[in-house]
């Protein structure tokens, strides 16, 4: 074999001859311009191109599951800038793979950790626009992230609507014991009484006397309010 020539591997033969099958059956059978052979050609070609996109889509995957890989090796060598970008070509790449769907949740944490409070709620965005359907509980999750870092910009009205959406979702116990914390907490810096004793009820009615209950009931008393109920 001379240098640089290409030996071609079984599965390229195979693909190679099977499309090679595809597209004759295909000129043929339209050069006899009878229906149903034409018919049969069309069955022909669109079972040529399931079959290749099913091969194409098995190589996306593992490409995607690689770049996936990179940012993990990058998030572990602290380069969290190469990371980022990393988690946004595998999502602009390879769009439709489970990796995609698992970088774009990855990359809303990374920016969440760094406190980059509006490319998270970005991120965490674009994963529920997606992706809400897959996991209750982790779309809950993202709801209470939005609500957290939209708390930390001092956006609490914002906040205290994401906490309500995250609250409506099947999620953990944990994930929502917090969760009523953190809205108690937004609740009373807008003066919303009202609402952060409804909260302290719901807690009070998921938990009992638990130590988010007992995190919410010392908030209210910083605030100047007594919640003796569950006593």
């Amino acid at each position: 074999m001379q240098k640089g020539q290409h030996r071609i591997r079984k599965h390229e033969m195979k693909e190679d001859s099977f499309v090679t099958f595809a597209f004759r059956a295909q000129e043929y059978l339209q050069t006899h311009q009878r229906p149903f052979y034409i018919g049969l050609g069309i069955i022909v070609v669109a079972v040529a191109a399931l079959w290749l996109f099913s091969a194409s889509g098995q190589r996306a995957e593992v490409a995607a599951n690689q770049t996936l890989t990179d940012a993990f090796i990058r998030v572990q060598q602290n380069d969290l800038a190469g990371a980022a970008a990393t988690y946004e070509r595998l999502i602009d790449e390879y769009g439709g793979t489970q990796a995609a769907r698992e970088g774009l949740f990855f990359l809303a944490n990374l920016h969440f950790v760094q406190r980059q409070w509006p490319e998270a709620i970005d991120a965490y965005r674009r994963y529920i626009e997606r992706h809400a359907g897959f996991d209750p509980g982790r779309t809950a999750a993202a709801w209470a992230a939005i609500g957290d870092a939209q708390q930390a910009e001092g956006d609490h009205e914002a906040a205290l609507d994401s906490y309500g959406r995250a609250l409506s979702m099947k999620g953990s116990t944990y994930i929502k014991g917090n969760t009523y914390v953190a809205a108690c907490r937004s609740a009373l810096a807008i003066s919303d009484t009202t609402e952060a004793l409804r909260l302290a009820d719901a807690l009070l009615e998921l938990q009992g006397n638990s130590q988010d209950m007992t995190r919410l009931r010392e908030m209210l008393a910083m605030h100047g309010v007594l919640y003796t109920r569950g006593f």
